[in-house]
């Protein structure tokens, strides 16, 4: 992590950037500043919407639905992930340093938001912002700062209310309440931004994004292992993280390990928020998208408005695309339980690790894992025979990675990713056998969803 000091630099070089005389900056800022004072009440505001994933599970879709609403602030995709990371890393600089900073911070911290389709940074993409708006706007919110109380201007809390209220300002919107709701992304999970929310906002609530595990386990494994980008070695730290950078997915031989890992400890709610998180479905996005946001804006306390069910981000389309083809907002189609990539032993070690949220959440699970005995004996099971997904990458690592090599006489290469291969599958042993006491002896009492639990999916729950 770089230090205070080295953060200066992209605070100078957006500066730099701004093809503006500094006499026009003061200026406009100072007419900005007065803007700030009227439509903001930077200490009071104490509402806050925290969107945490499950995996693949329309999180992104869910923050672009609150867009555009005239009393919602938040940043595309997930820019916001990272504010309290720089804010822990570079507290020495001052606020107008900070935000100046931030946005480049946020590039190199952030892979996904480009991925999504959102652009590399704030300044580059379907939902760029204009540089020289945004260093106005960066000087007037500091200029306000300096007469709030300081131990607000120089908090975290502050300077989380102050890049929202930046990009917010950039827009040009204006906010009906002077204490408008800030919606933000919570991507990493026992993240210590989600203790920071709790500690000071009153009113924050997190939003679980949750999708059908089945699904869940599927989607993510084909996300984390593209088969055309395993390479025929291990690529070095610096190249993965340029093809994250490009493309948010990766083609790791420890895929299926990852896949599970993830889903399993993403399941329950961030440490300390049980009580304030509330479970979204990933289907009811998409089949049920005015009711589900009107719900949510009840609990907000924000008025639902036709614009909580348009899905955009900076006030433009939040337009996806995937396998060729394109679209915005919801798609009923995608409410297709469809899982190429798990064999059916692979699908009754999903019912039984996540029988209980099937049951919470109103997803279909077959009677027969009702009985503890049978959930016991799949979790062992998947000792003795790997999943279909360790097999899919398996087959790709013996063509790309193994056989070649040793056809050239070659045996560091082999040896390594036989290595991992072996060591995803003892990984996944384990992560089996680790379960066993939380899901069937301890039980585990994810958070119900709110209202009646009818499944998504064509076939009847019971």
């Amino acid at each position: 992590m770089l230090a205070g000091s080295g953060a200066q630099a992209p605070a100078r070089e957006t500066e730099a950037r701004v093809p503006c005389a500094d006499d026009d900056l003061h200026a406009e800022a100072a007419q900005e500043m007065e803007e700030l004072s009227r439509l903001y009440d930077f200490v009071a505001i104490d509402t806050v919407a925290a969107i945490a994933p499950w995996g693949r599970s329309g999180s992104i879709l869910l923050a672009s639905y609150f867009d555009g609403h005239d009393q919602v602030m938040a940043l595309p995709a997930l820019r916001s992930n990272s504010i309290y990371i720089f804010f822990a890393a570079h507290s020495t600089l001052s606020l107008h340093e900070k935000l100046l900073a931030y946005p480049s911070f946020e590039e190199a911290h952030d892979p996904h938001s480009e991925a999504a389709g959102c652009g590399r940074s704030l300044f580059d993409g379907p939902f760029a912002i204009d540089r020289r708006r945004y260093s106005i706007v960066a000087q007037a919110v500091s200029a306000v700062y300096d007469t709030l109380p300081l131990e607000f201007a120089t908090s975290s809390k502050g300077f989380f209310i102050a890049v929202h209220v930046t990009f917010d300002r950039v827009l040009g919107r204006r906010p009906r309440s002077r204490t408008p709701l800030i919606v933000c992304a919570l991507h990493e999970w026992d993240n210590p931004t989600a203790t920071h929310l709790i500690e000071e906002f009153p009113n924050v609530l997190f939003l679980h994004a949750v999708r059908d595990p089945i699904c869940s386990v599927d989607r993510l494994f084909d996300w984390f292992f593209d088969p055309d980008l395993l390479t025929d070695r291990q690529p070095t730290a610096v190249e993965r993280a340029e093809r994250a950078r490009r493309s948010g997915r990766s083609a790791s031989v420890l895929a299926a390990w990852m896949a599970l890992q993830h889903i399993v400890d993403a399941d329950r709610p961030h440490r300390l928020s049980a009580g304030r998180t509330r479970v979204v479905r990933f289907e009811d996005l998409h089949h049920r998208t005015a009711d589900t946001m009107r719900d949510l804006a009840g609990r907000l306390g924000i008025e639902f408005t036709p614009s909580l069910t348009e899905s955009t981000f900076a006030g433009k389309p939040y337009v996806v695309d995937r396998g060729g083809k394109s679209w915005s907002g919801p798609r009923r189609e995608r409410l297709r339980r469809g899982s190429p990539n798990l064999s059916p032993m692979d699908r009754a070690l999903i019912y039984a690790l996540f029988y209980e949220n099937c049951l919470a959440w109103g997803y279909p699970c077959p009677r027969a894992f009702d009985y503890r005995l049978l959930r016991l004996a799949v979790m062992l099971l998947t000792v003795l025979r790997p999943t279909r997904m360790e097999v899919i990458v398996a087959k790709v690592a013996w063509r790309r990675r193994v056989w070649p090599w040793l056809k050239r006489g070659h045996w560091r290469t082999p040896v390594d990713t036989l290595a991992r291969i072996a060591f995803s599958r003892a990984a996944i042993c384990h992560l089996a056998l680790r379960e066993i006491p939380r899901r069937l002896i301890r039980r585990t009492h994810p958070v119900e969803l709110s209202g009646p639990k009818e499944s998504p999916f064509d076939q009847p729950i019971r």
